[in-house]
């Protein structure tokens, strides 16, 4: 059985940089240090962490002292300006993409422009953008931009783990429906890169295995790219879930993982198929 990893593996920059921030505070602060949600979509890494001493808040309201650390997806700006009126030590570890959209969201409404998110309504990256715009409307069919309000003026930005294909159908459904539309295209690029790989791999491959939190937005993106080409897909998040029974038979497998798949993680799964492929 043939083994073909993606690239692109494991962490991401943007989780990289968050992951040595969350060390860094865990080395170098008193105690309690929180991450406000969990730092990053990865239940491994959550549970490894919280091994090292960090807590996980659900909001500021429930951290009455120490450290608060803002997760990578960001959160509205009250937040944080909640905790450090508290007196809390403050650690912003919102990846420098997610908070280049919450800057271009904010400068269009500032533009005049009626903003509108591409994305999932619920997602915190998404609810942290609208905090920082003061509001807007949030989409993810077509069926939801033909329900917009009309409007002269409307601005676009996009969540950064959204799967570019049906993103661009979108916003011609937006620029067919509004006179005005100026849209930042805020698709990650590592996202975007990893997307490609995936439906490359999906075409190449008889079975697809993508490593990653099943609660990870990202993650769960690959897995839809790489169903999409017809391809037997499985999401895993631990090689100890990879079942033998898969690969009766299979000649090839791809192997795509999300942006906040520990590194070590991917080196288990590999080593756990070179097994089954040896077997």
């Amino acid at each position: 059985m043939q083994i073909k990893m993606a690239k692109q593996t494991g962490y991401c920059w943007g989780v990289d940089l968050a992951m040595e921030m969350v060390d860094k505070a865990l080395a170098e602060s008193a105690p309690p240090v929180y991450s406000l949600g969990p730092i990053i979509h990865n239940p491994l890494t959550i549970r490894s962490l919280e091994a090292k001493g960090l807590g996980v808040a659900d909001s500021v309201d429930s951290v009455e002292s120490g450290t608060v650390i803002i997760r990578t997806h960001g959160v509205p700006p009250e937040v944080a300006e909640k905790a450090e009126a508290k007196g809390l030590s403050v650690i912003d570890a919102t990846c420098p993409f997610v908070k280049r959209s919450q800057k271009k969201a904010k400068s269009l409404v500032d533009e005049g422009y009626s903003l509108i998110v591409i994305g999932e309504s619920t997602h915190p990256e998404v609810i942290a953008i609208l905090g920082h715009a003061g509001g807007g409307d949030v989409v993810g069919t077509e069926e939801e931009v033909a329900q917009l309000p009309p409007r002269r003026r409307v601005g676009v930005v996009v969540q950064s783990t959204r799967n570019p294909g049906p993103t661009k159908r979108l916003i011609g459904e937006i620029c067919e429906k509004f006179s005005e539309v100026k849209v930042f295209m805020s698709i990650c690029n590592v996202t975007y890169h990893r997307q490609q790989e995936a439906e490359e791999l999906a075409k190449e491959c008889d079975v697809m295995l993508v490593v990653g939190g099943r609660n990870s937005a990202n993650t769960k993106k690959l897995a839809m790219v790489c169903e999409e080409q017809h391809t037997q897909t499985y999401l895993v998040e631990t090689a100890e879930e990879l079942d033998p029974a898969w690969f009766e038979g299979v000649k090839s497998v791809g192997v795509v993982t999300g942006a906040s798949t520990p590194h070590v993680v991917v080196d288990e799964v590999y080593r756990r198929l070179m097994t089954l492929a040896t077997e």
